[in-house]
């Protein structure tokens, strides 16, 4: 296995990757208002077909045929198709989208689960690795950002960790009180 591959599999254990919600709060809110534009939509068709349904039986009425005449039969029968056939087309809409929200939010709450989890080692270890996210991830283009300001942190943690034992002598000097004379 290249080197590469194991840093970025190091980050998030298999169990991690494998989890319905990474971020439960951001997922469950997306599935949510998945589901209500859904059901809005769903709810509105249903409402037309009762308002066409009621509104044939007002011709069938006006139109002085008996309550038992086969028209409001073939309105009953087709009403009761329709609502079936809605109630298919709302089960199937309902698990296609919510299996495509979940894939689609994992490539969003992926790459943030791993920044978070990244900073984290970051900081307990006080060592920067570079971030991988896979390519097919939203946000992947963060990584080279992320690493590069880590990188340029780093570098300057240098420079000031050179500078610093020098810092420190003049800060004590600045401390003394050249007015006050040790005995």
């Amino acid at each position: 296995m290249n080197e590469r591959y194991e840093e970025h599999h190091q980050t998030i254990s298999h169990n991690d990757r494998a989890r319905l919600l990474i971020y439960p709060k951001f997922q469950i809110a997306l599935l949510a208002f998945n589901w209500l534009i859904l059901l809005g939509a769903f709810g509105s068709i249903w409402l037309q077909i009762q308002n066409i349904t009621s509104r044939f039986h007002a011709f069938g009425t006006e139109a002085q045929l008996g309550v038992g005449h086969g028209y409001f039969a073939f309105i009953e029968m087709q009403s009761r198709m329709l609502y079936m056939h809605l109630l298919v087309a709302f089960g199937t809409a309902a698990i296609l989208t919510t299996a495509l929200t979940l894939v689609i939010s994992h490539r969003l709450a992926g790459p943030l689960a791993r920044m978070k989890h990244h900073f984290e080692k970051t900081a307990d270890s006080g060592r920067f690795k570079p971030i991988h996210f896979r390519t097919d991830d939203f946000l992947s283009e963060m990584a080279p950002a992320i690493n590069e300001a880590f990188r340029s942190v780093e570098a300057r943690a240098v420079k000031v960790g050179q500078v610093g034992p020098h810092l420190t002598l003049v800060v004590a000097n600045l401390n003394d009180d050249p007015t006050k004379k040790s005995a």
